[in-house]
C-alpha cells in the first residue's frame, strides 16, 4: 500500500542539495561565507551520481516506494501472428508491473525477460500464456510481447501499471529510501 504522504517529490536543484548534503558536500552552516570556483564541476560530476542512482532505484527498488501511473491510454497494441500481441509503452515507462488486456481473465504480473526460460516456451503453442495465465515478456527499448489472444478477440489494453520517470523531470521517491543515497 502506497502512503502519498511519504512521497517526496523534488526538483533536479533540490535533489543536487540534498544530494551534496547526504555525501558531506555542502553544510547547512550559515553563519560564515566561502568562496569556491569548483562548483560548476562538481556539480557535473554529483548530478551524473545522483541520476544513475535514481535511475537504478526506478529500476530495482519497491514499487510501492516510487512513481506509478497507469499508461494505459499511452500505449499502442498491435496484434501479431499466432495471438501474439507487441505493446509498445511510453518513453516515459522504467518497469512494467501489471498488464491486463481486455481478452485476458486477469493481469499478468510476472513481466519476464527475453530469453528466459517464460519467454522460450511462448515459441510452443502448448505451454504458451494463456488467457487465464497470460505470459508478458519485455524485449527492451519499453516493447511487451503479450501471449495470448484468442482469435477473433480483439487486443485492446484495460490495464498497463508502469513505474515511471516523472515526465517533468523531478526526482519523486519514498522518504524511506533516503538512506541510501
Amino acid at each position: 500500500m502506497k502512503c502519498e504522504s511519504m512521497m517526496m517529490n523534488l526538483s533536479e536543484l533540490e535533489m543536487l542539495n540534498l544530494w551534496k548534503l547526504h555525501h558531506g558536500y555542502s553544510t547547512p552552516r550559515r553563519d560564515c561565507s566561502l568562496e569556491r570556483d569548483d562548483d560548476a564541476e562538481l556539480d557535473s560530476l554529483l548530478l551524473d551520481e545522483m541520476r544513475a542512482w535514481y535511475a537504478n532505484l526506478l529500476m530495482t527498488a519497491s514499487p510501492d516506494l516510487l512513481p506509478v501511473e497507469d499508461v494505459t491510454k499511452d500505449c499502442i497494441v498491435t496484434k501479431m501472428a499466432d495471438g501474439m500481441v507487441e505493446m509498445k509503452l511510453p518513453g516515459r515507462c522504467v518497469r512494467a508491473l501489471a498488464v491486463r488486456l481486455t481478452a485476458w481473465k486477469r493481469d499478468a504480473t510476472a513481466i519476464h525477460t527475453a530469453g528466459s526460460d517464460a519467454d522460450l516456451r511462448q515459441s510452443v503453442e502448448w505451454l504458451r500464456g494463456t488467457i487465464q495465465h497470460p505470459i508478458a515478456i519485455a524485449d527492451g527499448g519499453n516493447v511487451l510481447r503479450l501471449y495470448t489472444v484468442p482469435t477473433g478477440a480483439t487486443a485492446a489494453a484495460e490495464k498497463v501499471l508502469c513505474v515511471v520517470r516523472p515526465a517533468d523531470g523531478s526526482y519523486q521517491f519514498a522518504q524511506s529510501l533516503l538512506g541510501s543515497l
